[in-house]
C-alpha cells in the first residue's frame, strides 16, 4: 500500500510511476477536483481512499481506467456537482 496522507499534496497527476498500486490513500490531501482520466494508469488499483479532501466536482471520466477497483471512499468531501454517465 502507498500512504500519500496528511502532506501539502492538492493534485492528482496521472504519473506512469504508478502503475502497479494496488492500494492508494490520498486522505487529507485537500484535492478540491478529479479531472476526466486522472487514474488511467492505475488499472491494478484495488481499493481508492480519497476521503477528508475538498473534492467539490467530480468529471464524468475521472475514474476511467480503475478496471480493477472494488472498494472507493469519498467521505467527508463537499460535493456539490458530479456527472452520473460514470
Amino acid at each position: 500500500m502507498t500512504n500519500l496522507s496528511k502532506n501539502n499534496l492538492n493534485t492528482v497527476l496521472n504519473q506512469n510511476d504508478f502503475t502497479s498500486l494496488t492500494d492508494i490513500d490520498f486522505i487529507e490531501k485537500e484535492i478540491i477536483s478529479l479531472e476526466d482520466q486522472v487514474f488511467e494508469e492505475l488499472k491494478n488499483a484495488t481499493k481508492l481512499n480519497l476521503n477528508f479532501n475538498r473534492i467539490s466536482s467530480i468529471n464524468s471520466k475521472s475514474f476511467y481506467g480503475l478496471t480493477s477497483l472494488t472498494e472507493l471512499y469519498l467521505k467527508g468531501q463537499y460535493l456539490f456537482f458530479m456527472f452520473s454517465n460514470f
